[in-house]
């Protein structure tokens, strides 16, 4: 199992509603418990994948359960935001 990392302090974290919609999606994908929803840097912007958790990913949990997982490279892009879910999209706020 990969070690896990606190949230950096570059990013704050999640939204309730945010950690809601992500174990729905999880939920959805064949409650396999292994999975979590990656946060990916694109050209066009940030995307979400599901994926495993990896050595040296920060993970996010929303009510006890790992929800979100975040690349150390990518600390430095979530620098000051949370994820937050609302009018049918994820934002960074």
């Amino acid at each position: 199992m990969p070690v896990r990392r606190k949230a950096p302090p570059e990013m704050q974290g999640i939204t309730a509603s945010a950690g809601e919609k992500l174990q729905e999606v999880l939920a959805e994908a064949d409650g396999l418990e292994h999975l979590r929803i990656r946060f990916v840097a694109t050209p066009a912007g940030a995307s979400f994948i599901i994926d495993r958790e990896r050595p040296g990913d920060c993970v996010f949990s929303h009510k006890k359960c790992p929800v979100l997982v975040v690349a150390s490279s990518l600390w430095s892009v979530c620098k000051g935001l949370t994820l937050d879910y609302s009018e049918g999209r994820f934002r960074l706020v």
